[in-house]
């Protein structure tokens, strides 16, 4: 409990205010004529000897934090759970004193029945019956009489300590008892019992009281590895200690002794969102222990700081802390961010490393390395700087907590993370991370719903992405000699700069695309902040492994081949797949009979369709970003999309298209440039091995005609303008508030205010809102003419003169059943409209809703319920199905 005292001018006048539930009694109160406080506490359920430490302080304000220590009250034994407190007042400039009396984290009263051992994060260590590997609980009785539990509770919170009320169950002495705290709720003292709550694997209280609402026991956990629990030496001592998986017993009793458990340190004030500057303690229950912090990334017991008195925070800082018992054992560390005046409308993640991981000169990770300066402010390579410590596999940990939009604490976890992606991440300011959960770090998954609407709670990895190349740093990036458009031409710049940067391109074209046959990236718009340092916007999105297959499509990750770009096995062997391209190199699928082994043994055609058609739609030309993957049971392949930024104009086209025209590949047809028949290999952007299984696979006339026909039905649906406009809208007012701070981050002058200068350059186009804006724009500019410019280009590409022609499609009664168009129903086109291409039939099949049954088509001959419709009969086509 803590007391707060404040005196005025030490005239007598004295308030109190007690935290807590069971608050105690306070009274008795007065000021002795030597300057000395006395009050009394009465606290009923305090046992009769309990061990107290008295922390005692005070301050010229209670809303500062600047606490200062003053000798410990004396506190004679009690009478009747009465403590009378004595404390020295140090002077009359001080207005404010505090009082915090700890005894062991909760007052509790002896008891038979004690908790023996914990386990919150139990991975394989004992399954429930439903198969679950649930939070336990074990309870042991060390008396010599039976004990009724009937009406005793379980909680996780000081403030609802009958949280989950035992139902009729004994134990008989010695007896050990499981209880599963997995939120299932269950009472029949016959079976397996379980909680209404679960316990965080981050850490928090659990408390035993019995019926008379006294706690029995209680034990704060911390943050426990997988399968490591929480128990006392033989079940009975006093001193907890840490069980590793193979020296866990639950259900039985516990060995003498593990890893020393030291309780971590506690903070005053909850991490999270303070309006102003705010005070912060860190205490211990054992005055044995000490605390030793870092505010700067630092691990805390090898760079950090001993604690002595209470930390002011002017600024958001994230505090890492560990407790050092006498013998040197140390706790496992607490780690908390503290944003101060820092306000935010999505999503927050901070991190915490050591800050020299992260320095661009010579940063373990982040850093070109010394070794690529040939004087300290000159980098002596070319973009994208390939040799620098950016590019080296390298992974360090880290410790990550994510806080929900509305502030609410989501998770906090040590993981690994490595600097992620390619010449748009590595190359630039600011670059991509990849994130890892691993068992060495503590917990081998996070088990966090990162995308509340997708369904999945655990992860093994994720990224944060700057957003690849749709990037405001490609502007501090000098052009190479080809590009003329953009002035200070360097010979060791980029191809590619000054992109139409928006923070969410590929995200919202993965989104436009989220109908289709193919594997994409969940997404979510963060804000991350560095050892408090902010860094602005980044994309949370999967990251695309074996992993994401498991988790997606119910398979084992061992039993998968994961291949990325034209033969590279990230997980299995590229066999299979080398098998498929030797196969299509060596003959012709004009044949149905070869194309039809390469779509049963190869090819998942609908998946390799529309991942086709969906890159082909974006214009994006960068096509070797390329992953699929493959069952071995199965056999076919299917396509993963991802790194689309490319797409939707990101490079200015006014200069972009006739350059790449001129240097490498027309890529203003779509169709043509991903059917090119020269160059050699699987050079860029386009030779001939990079398009190799679009072509042949074009060969096949059934082929060929259902990629014209889901072509069109992709851009009557999915792909239809508004849709796309609104997709664009709805992402982009998501993060237009975080625009102006982001885009000041990364300015040049933010850069060399950090040192990060060389060897970028300063942006041609002043980074804010405006331009922002500007390049949204661009994207509803794209979505609004891409449909048209499409089918132009793929009527110029498969030669087809006779135009397009609009097909309504409509039923009747209204809600009796609808009409399949080739892959699209007749309920998602616009209008009930949709614009086919003539020379190339269409299938309709009329289908009844449930107690319905198809009757006729209106106006045709045709009485089935599939027909072929010719599209070259009018300009217009009515079709209209009627049901019984």
């Amino acid at each position: 409990m803590s007391i707060m005292l404040r005196c005025l001018a030490l005239l007598g006048v004295l308030v109190f205010t007690a935290a807590g539930a069971d608050a105690p009694f306070i009274g008795d109160a007065h000021i002795n004529q030597n300057g000395t406080l006395v009050f009394s506490v009465e606290y009923q359920t305090i046992s009769e000897n309990p061990e107290f430490q008295i922390l005692t302080s005070s301050s010229v304000s209670a809303s500062e934090a600047s606490w200062v220590k003053i000798p410990a009250a004396t506190m004679p034994a009690p009478g009747n759970s009465k403590w009378i407190i004595e404390l020295l007042l140090p002077g009359a400039n001080m207005a404010f004193y505090r009082v915090e009396v700890t005894d062991d984290i909760i007052s509790t009263v002896n008891s038979r029945v004690i908790i023996s051992e914990i386990c919150s994060a139990n991975t394989s260590l004992l399954e429930d019956i439903d198969g679950d590997f649930s939070d336990w609980i074990e309870l042991y009785n060390s008396g010599d009489e039976n004990v009724s539990l009937q009406g005793w509770s379980l909680s996780d919170s000081a403030d609802e300590r009958n949280k989950w009320i035992f139902p009729d169950v004994s134990l008989k002495p010695g007896d050990l008892k499981i209880i599963f705290a997995s939120g299932k709720d269950r009472l029949d003292s016959g079976s397996e019992i379980h909680t209404s709550f679960k316990i965080s694997a981050n850490g928090e209280p659990l408390m035993l009281s019995n019926k008379h609402g006294q706690v029995v026991d209680a034990i704060r956990i911390g943050s426990l590895d997988d399968d490591t629990t929480l128990g006392r030496a033989e079940s009975t001592g006093s001193e907890w200690f840490q069980f590793q998986k193979i020296s866990a017993t639950p259900g039985k009793i516990n060995e003498a002794e593990g890893i020393v458990f030291v309780e971590a340190p506690s903070f005053s004030s909850e991490p999270g969102f303070y309006p102003l500057s705010t005070g912060l303690e860190l205490s211990t229950l054992s005055e044995n222990q000490s605390i030793r912090y870092s505010m700067n990334g630092d691990d805390p017991f090898e760079n950090g700081l001993d604690y002595d008195t209470a930390i002011t925070l002017n600024s958001t800082s994230v505090l890492r802390a560990i407790s050092v018992d006498q013998n040197g054992n140390q706790s496992d560390e607490v780690t908390g961010t503290f944003f101060i005046r820092s306000p935010h409308s999505i999503t927050v993640i901070s991190l915490a490393a050591p800050a020299h991981h992260f320095d661009i000169e010579d940063g373990f990770l982040y850093g070109f390395g010394d070794h690529m300066f040939s004087n300290r402010g000159t980098v002596n390579a070319n973009f994208p700087y390939s040799a620098s410590n950016a590019w080296r596999d390298r992974e360090t940990p880290i410790s990550l907590e994510l806080y929900e939009p509305d502030g609410e604490f989501g998770f906090q976890q040590k993981l690994g993370v490595k600097i992620f992606g390619g010449w748009g991440s590595r190359g630039y300011p600011q670059k991509s991370l990849s994130f890892f959960a691993r068992s060495k770090y503590g917990k081998g998954k996070v088990r966090y719903p990162l995308f509340p609407e997708m369904g999945l709670e655990e992860f093994e990895s994720f990224i944060l992405r700057n957003s690849g190349n749709d990037n405001q740093s490609t502007h501090q990036i000098p052009p190479r000699s080809e590009i003329n458009a953009f002035g200070r031409r360097r010979s060791n710049g980029s191809y590619f700069v000054n992109g139409n940067y928006t923070l969410m391109r590929d995200a919202m074209m993965q989104h436009a695309a989220d109908h289709l046959n193919v594997d994409q990236q969940a997404y979510r718009p963060v804000i991350v902040y560095l050892n408090g340092d902010y860094w602005g916007i980044y994309n949370l999105r999967e990251k695309l492994n074996e992993h994401y297959v498991a988790s997606h499509h119910a398979v084992d990750a061992d039993q998968i081949d994961l291949i990325e770009g034209y033969g590279s096995a990230n997980k299995g062997t590229s066999t299979h797949y080398n098998r498929m391209r030797s196969y299509l190199e060596g003959g012709s699928l004009r044949s149905n009979t070869r194309y039809e082994h390469v779509i049963r043994d190869y090819i998942n055609v609908s998946s390799f369709t529309d991942y086709h058609l969906a890159v082909i739609y974006f214009q994006n030309f960068d096509i070797g970003n390329i992953k699929q993957w493959r069952h071995r049971n199965d056999g076919t392949f299917r396509w993963m999309l991802y790194d689309q930024d490319y797409g939707f104009n990101l490079w200015p086209p006014d200069v972009y298209l006739p350059a790449m025209k001129r240097d490498f590949s027309d890529y203003n047809n779509m169709f043509d440039f991903y059917t090119n028949t020269s160059g050699s290999g699987t050079g860029w952007p386009n030779a001939s091995g990079r398009t190799l299984l679009l072509r042949k696979m074009l060969e096949n006339d059934s082929f060929k005609i259902q990629f014209i026909n889901r072509c069109a039905d992709l851009l009557n649906t999915d792909f239809e303008s508004q849709r796309v406009v609104d997709i664009i809208n709805e992402m982009a007012s998501v993060i237009r508030g975080e625009i102006p701070e982001h885009l000041a981050r990364w300015s040049w002058f933010s850069l060399l205010e950090r040192n990060h200068g060389s060897p970028f350059d300063e942006e041609d186009v002043p980074f804010n809102t405006q331009q922002w804006e500007k390049n949204i724009d661009d994207l509803r500019e794209f979505a609004e003419s891409r449909p048209d410019k499409l089918r132009q280009d793929l009527m110029d590409h498969f030669n087809l003169k006779n135009g397009t022609c609009e097909i309504i499609a409509t039923v009747e009664p209204q809600d009796a059943g609808h009409i399949l168009i080739n892959s699209i129903t007749s309920q998602s086109l616009p209008n009930d409209r949709g614009i086919y291409f003539k020379g190339i039939p269409v299938v309709a099949t009329a289908i009844a809703s449930e107690g319905r049954s198809f009757q006729q088509w209106s106006n045709r001959e045709a009485i089935t319920r599939q027909i072929t419709v010719d599209t070259t009969a009018s300009d217009q086509i009515h079709l209209h199905a009627i049901f019984n």
